[in-house]
């Protein structure tokens, strides 16, 4: 099954209970993250998603409302044992943006393997196929497509 969380769908500043943007998809206990902005872990911990299983970061623009709250996530995630590495997906120029919030997180237990721009869709987990779409925004940005290579399961109601 997937399971898709809104973690957050604020504006520009995080209110009680409103978190910026970000969003989680999980699927067979491995974890996507779309966007982080700020108040993302705290409203991980509210819907109880865990941290360690996160292998796909998507971030769809560079402004701080869709990306702030990454640098702490990263400790987090380093912090709870996790040593294999984390794929972020950006548009162009995520590259410098990640390795300058990373001034504040500079010493993390895994790699993070950064993928600007991909014109070609990637078989990020065994099952599931991440496209994009370069969208049209104030700063370069990206839209993502999901695709599950899943069975489907039916239930049959016959005699």
């Amino acid at each position: 099954m997937v399971d898709l969380s809104l973690l957050g769908c604020g504006g520009g500043m995080p209110m009680p209970n409103r978190f910026l943007s970000s969003t989680i998809i999980n699927y067979k206990g491995r974890k996507i993250l779309i966007d982080c902005g700020e108040g993302t872990q705290v409203s991980m911990r509210i819907i109880g998603s865990g941290f360690k299983s996160i292998d796909l970061i998507c971030i769809t623009h560079g402004h701080g409302d869709h990306i702030v709250g990454l640098p702490g996530l990263l400790s987090t995630i380093g912090n709870s044992g996790r040593t294999e590495p984390i794929t972020i997906i950006g548009p162009e120029g995520i590259g410098n943006i990640i390795n300058g919030l990373r001034v504040i997180a500079p010493y993390l237990p895994y790699d993070i393997n950064i993928i600007e721009n991909p014109k070609t869709p990637l078989n990020i987990m065994e099952e599931v196929v991440v496209s994009t779409l370069e969208l049209e925004h104030s700063s370069p940005c990206l839209g993502y497509s999901f695709y599950f290579k899943r069975k489907p399961k039916f239930i049959f109601l016959g005699d």
